[in-house]
C-alpha cells in the first residue's frame, strides 16, 4: 500500500475512526478533544508520516466544517441576549482586535521589516479569533452565559474588522484603489447584507409555512441556504464564514433551540463536518520546518502577539463589566483560538506576494499553538463557570410536569413542538403525551391506534433530545382520565386541541374543558395551531384586567416568555391603560429575562378593535384568562375565544388559564394576627343584609359603605369613586351572583370587608345575572404589596360555591352573615 491512502472507501474509514479514537484518547489525559484532532491531523498529515493527502477532498470538507461552524455559532446564539449585549459584543470587539492589532503594527514594521500592506494584513491576521472551543461551552451548558455571548458578539466585530481590512489591502493590491472602487465595494457589501438578512428571513418563513414536518427537505433547505449566502459574500468582497455567521443570525428564530431540527443541525456538524475542518487544519503545520529556529522565533512572536493582546482584551473588559476571574478566563480561551479568518488572511497575503512561505508556516503554527491553548482554558476554567453556576442558589420555580393530552393524530407533532417551546431548557423532568382510550367493546383495537399516535409523537420529542414519558389511559370521560392522570404524575400544566367551532359557553371548547377546568387546578393551555410555530414573528398576548394579581401569572407568564424565547418571536402584551403599568413591571421580574412591550387601551371593552389595528399575518394569539370566582374572572372572559377564534380564524391561538392556586393555600390560611385582622374585619355592623333588586350600583356602595362614615371617615364619596373607577373597564362580577369591589388605597385607615346581601339579586353594570352578593375589601396602602394580595385573595375565595351563595342570602341577620364568612375564613382550602 502506498502512502498517502488514495481509496476513498480506506480514506473515510481511516478519518472516522480518528474522529472516534483520538477525542477519546486526549480526554483520558485531560486534554479536550478538539485538541486532539488538530494533533493527530498535524501527525497523519502529508507533512508528517503522510498517511493521508490534504487533497481536494479535505479541502472540500474542511471549507464545509468552516462554516458549518460559523453558521451553527450564528444559529445557536440567544438572540435576546446578543441583542441586549451588543453594547458589551462591540466593545469586547474592538479590545480583542484593537489591541493586539496595535502591537502588531509595530512588530511588523520595526521587527520583520514588513511594509505597510504586510503589516496591516499581519495586524488583520492577530486581530481575529475563531470559535472553535465553542462546542465545549456549548457541552458545559455556558452558551447562554452574557460572558460566552458576549465573546461571541465579540467575533463578528473582529472577523469583520479582519476582513474588511483585508479586502481593502487587496482592493490596492490589486491598483482598485479609486473612489468608484471603493463605493462600488460598499454596495456590494450593503447589497449582501439586505439580502442575508431581510431577504433570507422572508425566504426562511415562507418555506417552513409551506413545507410542512418534512424534516430532510428542510435540513436540505438550510444547507442551501448556508453555502449559498457563503458563495455570494465571497462575490461581495467579503469572507464565506461572514456569509454563514449572518445567515445563521437570520435563520435564528425559525430553528428554536429545543426543536428537532436545531438537534439534527448540531449532531451533524458536531459528528462529521466540524472533525473534518479540524483535521484539515492540523493537516496545514509543517513538522518539518519546526527544526528551523527562525521559523520558531517568527511563531513565537505571532503566538506572543496572539495570546497577549487577546489576554489583555478579556481581563480589561471582564473588569469594565464585573465578570468573574472564571469567565474573564473563559472568554480569553474562546478568543484565542486562530483559524477561520486568520486562514483566510494569510493565505490571501501569500497568492498577492505580501506573505512567503515561512510567514505562511510560522502562521500556521501559530495557530496550532492558539488552537491547543483556546480549548485547553475553555475546558478548565468553563467548568469552574459550570460548577459554580450548579452551586449557587437556585430561585427558580419548581420544575414544569407537562402533559400533552392527544386525541386527533393530525395535530399530534403540533402539539408536541408547542411542549417543547414551552418546556423549560434546563429543565430534566420528561415530558408526559397522553390519549385517554374510552372503555368497551373494541378497547383493544383503540388502544393500538392510541400507541402508535404516542409513538409518534415520543420519536419526534426524541428527535430535540426531549425525554418523554408516554402514559395511556383507559375511561368512559376523556376529561376523567386526564385529571387522574394529572394527579398520579403530579402535572403542572395541561395541554389540549381544539377545532374553534363550538359556540356557547358550555360548549366552547367542550365538557372535555368544563370538567378539567371543574376538576383540576394546574395551568391549562388550550391550543387551535393553524400554522407552524417556528414562522411566528410576534406573540400578542391578551392579559385582563386585575390577573397579574392572581398567584397563577407568574408561571403562565412564564411559560408564555419561555415561548417567546425559543420560538424568536416578539411578545407583546396587550393590556387596558389602567393596569398596564403594573402589569409590564410584573412581568419584567418574571424569569427568563424575554424583551416584552406593552400595548395600552383605553379601555378592556376595546379587545377587538385594538387587535384589529395590530394583528398581522403570521401573529399569533394568546388570551391569558381565569377561571370561574377567580380575581380576574369575568362573564365576557368565557366569550371572548368564539369570538377570537371567528374574527382572526387564519391565526394560532391559545387560550392560557393560569393555575388557580390561592395565596393562603401557599402560605397556609391565615393564622395568629393575620386572622384576628381579617376577623376583625368581618363584623356584623360591616354587614347589610336585604338589599332590594331596584338599589342602584352608587345607592348600594352609598349604603354599604355608612358604617365607615358613622366610624368618623370623611373621605367615604372618594373611597366610592375609587371602588367604581376599578370596574369602569370591567366588570366587577367575581363568580355568577357574587359582585366583589376592592381598593388598595390610602384613603383606608385599617382593613375593612363590607358585605351585602339580596335575595332578589340587585342589576349592576356588566354583571351577567343578579348578584345576591356583594363583597367590598379595603386595604391601607400602608399594608405591604405581599400582604395586601395575601388577604384580597383570602377575601375573593370567601365564597366559592352556590351553596355558599345560598346560604348568605338565606341568613336575615348581619351576625348569622359574619359567622358563614368567619367560618369560610377559617376553613383549609
Amino acid at each position: 500500500m502506498t502512502l498517502p491512502v488514495e481509496d476513498p472507501v480506506l480514506i473515510f474509514a481511516l478519518t472516522m475512526s480518528i474522529v472516534l479514537l483520538a477525542p477519546m484518547l486526549f480526554k483520558r489525559v485531560g486534554m479536550p478533544g478538539l485538541v486532539g484532532l488538530i494533533v493527530v491531523g498535524a501527525i497523519v498529515g502529508p507533512n508528517a508520516i503522510g498517511l493521508l493527502a490534504r487533497d481536494a477532498t479535505f479541502e472540500l470538507l474542511g471549507t464545509v466544517g468552516l462554516l458549518y461552524l460559523m453558521f451553527t455559532a450564528g444559529l445557536s446564539i440567544d438572540f435576546d441576549q446578543f441583542t441586549r449585549l451588543r453594547g458589551r459584543s462591540v466593545t469586547f470587539g474592538l479590545f480583542s482586535f484593537t489591541l493586539p492589532f496595535v502591537v502588531a503594527l509595530g512588530a511588523g514594521l520595526a521587527l520583520l521589516g514588513f511594509g505597510w500592506s504586510a503589516t496591516l494584513l499581519l495586524g488583520a491576521i492577530v486581530g481575529s479569533h475563531t470559535l472553535l472551543a465553542y462546542p465545549i461551552a456549548q457541552r458545559l451548558k455556558l452558551d447562554k452565559s452574557p460572558a460566552v455571548v458576549m465573546t461571541m458578539g465579540g467575533t463578528v466585530v473582529t472577523d469583520l474588522v479582519s476582513l474588511l481590512l483585508l479586502a481593502v489591502v487587496t482592493q490596492v493590491a490589486a491598483g482598485k484603489a479609486e473612489t468608484s472602487d471603493w463605493m462600488w465595494f460598499a454596495a456590494r457589501v450593503a447589497l449582501f447584507g439586505v439580502a442575508a438578512t431581510w431577504g433570507v428571513q422572508l425566504l426562511g418563513r415562507w418555506f417552513f409555512r409551506t413545507v410542512k414536518q418534512q424534516p430532510d427537505v428542510q435540513f436540505a433547505f438550510l444547507l442551501t441556504v448556508v453555502f449559498g449566502a457563503a458563495f455570494v459574500a465571497e462575490q461581495a468582497g467579503l469572507a464565506a464564514i461572514i456569509g454563514a455567521f449572518v445567515v445563521g443570525l437570520s435563520l435564528n428564530r425559525l430553528v428554536p433551540e429545543q426543536s428537532p431540527m436545531m438537534t439534527r443541525i448540531l449532531f451533524v456538524g458536531e459528528a462529521l463536518f466540524v472533525p473534518f475542518f479540524l483535521l484539515s487544519v492540523g493537516m496545514l503545520v509543517d513538522l518539518r520546518a519546526l527544526l528551523q529556529l527562525p521559523l520558531w522565533a517568527l511563531a513565537i512572536l505571532l503566538s506572543s502577539l496572539v495570546l497577549g493582546g487577546k489576554a489583555a482584551a478579556a481581563f480589561v473588559v471582564g473588569k469594565i463589566y464585573g465578570y468573574s476571574r472564571d469567565e474573564q478566563w473563559t472568554i480569553y480561551g474562546l478568543s484565542s483560538p486562530q483559524a477561520a479568518a486568520t486562514l483566510a488572511v494569510t493565505l490571501i497575503g501569500f497568492e498577492i506576494g505580501l506573505f512567503n512561505e515561512q510567514m505562511v508556516n510560522g502562521v500556521v503554527v501559530m495557530m496550532l499553538v492558539t488552537c491547543l491553548v483556546g480549548p485547553f482554558v475553555v475546558e478548565r476554567w468553563g467548568r469552574r463557570m459550570a460548577l459554580a453556576a450548579e452551586s449557587a442558589p437556585s430561585t427558580e420555580p419548581p420544575p414544569q410536569r407537562i402533559l400533552v393530552a392527544l386525541s386527533n393524530p393530525e395535530t399530534a407533532e403540533e402539539l408536541t413542538d408547542l411542549a417543547l417551546l414551552i418546556h423549560d431548557p434546563s429543565s430534566t423532568v420528561p415530558i408526559y403525551p397522553m390519549t385517554v382510550v374510552r372503555d368497551g367493546p373494541g378497547s383493544d383495537g383503540r388502544v393500538a391506534q392510541a400507541e402508535d399516535m404516542l409513538g409518534r409523537a415520543v420519536l419526534h420529542a426524541a428527535a430535540a433530545d426531549v425525554e418523554m414519558k408516554p402514559l395511556t389511559r383507559l375511561d368512559h370521560n376523556p376529561a376523567s382520565g386526564i385529571v387522574r392522570a394529572t394527579k398520579e404524575e403530579r402535572i403542572s400544566t395541561v395541554l389540549i386541541g381544539w377545532n374553534g367551532e363550538n359556540t356557547a359557553r358550555s360548549f366552547i371548547f367542550g365538557s372535555v374543558l368544563d370538567q378539567l377546568l371543574g376538576e383540576t387546578r394546574e395551568m391549562l393551555w388550550v391550543c387551535r395551531l393553524a400554522q407552524p410555530l417556528a414562522t411566528t414573528q410576534r406573540i400578542l398576548a391578551l392579559v385582563p384586567p386585575y390577573l397579574s394579581r392572581e398567584t397563577g401569572f407568574a408561571a403562565a407568564m412564564r411559560a408564555v416568555k419561555i415561548l417567546a424565547r425559543q420560538a424568536g418571536a416578539e411578545l407583546v402584551l396587550i393590556a387596558a391603560e389602567r393596569s398596564s403599568d403594573e402589569l409590564e413591571a410584573t412581568s419584567l421580574r418574571i424569569k427568563p429575562d424575554t424583551p416584552l412591550r406593552v400595548e395600552q387601551m383605553d379601555s378592556w371593552t376595546d379587545t377587538i378593535t385594538t387587535l384589529d389595528e395590530l394583528y398581522k399575518s403570521g401573529d399569533l394569539l394568546i388570551l391569558l384568562t381565569s377561571r370561574e370566582g377567580s380575581l380576574a374572572w369575568r362573564p365576557a372572559l368565557d366569550r371572548l375565544p368564539r369570538v377570537l377564534a371567528q374574527r382572526f380564524s387564519d391565526a394560532g391561538l391559545l387560550i392560557v388559564y393560569p393555575a388557580d392556586v390561592p395565596l393562603r393555600t401557599l402560605v397556609g390560611p391565615p393564622s395568629g394576627s393575620g386572622a384576628r385582622a381579617l376577623g376583625r374585619a368581618i363584623a356584623p355592623e360591616f354587614v347589610q343584609t336585604g338589599l332590594t333588586a331596584d338599589t342602584d350600583e352608587e345607592t348600594m356602595l352609598r349604603a354599604l359603605l355608612q358604617p365607615l362614615a358613622e366610624m368618623g371617615y370623611v373621605e367615604t364619596n372618594a373611597i366610592l369613586d375609587r371602588l367604581r373607577a376599578g370596574g369602569t373597564d370591567y366588570a366587577v362580577e367575581l363568580r355568577p351572583g357574587v359582585a366583589f369591589y376592592h381598593a388598595h388605597t390610602s384613603l383606608a385607615r385599617s382593613t375593612h370587608v363590607l358585605v351585602g346581601t339580596s335575595k332578589d339579586g340587585l342589576h349592576l353594570p356588566a354583571s351577567s345575572g343578579p348578584v345576591h352578593v356583594v363583597l367590598i375589601f379595603l386595604c391601607p396602602r400602608s399594608v405591604g404589596s405581599s400582604r395586601y394580595l395575601s388577604k384580597l385573595s383570602s377575601v375573593a375565595h370567601l365564597v366559592q360555591s352556590e351553596e355558599q351563595i345560598d346560604a348568605l342570602v338565606a341568613a336575615d341577620e348581619a351576625e348569622d352573615v359574619a359567622a358563614l364568612l368567619l367560618a369560610a375564613l377559617q376553613e383549609p382550602e
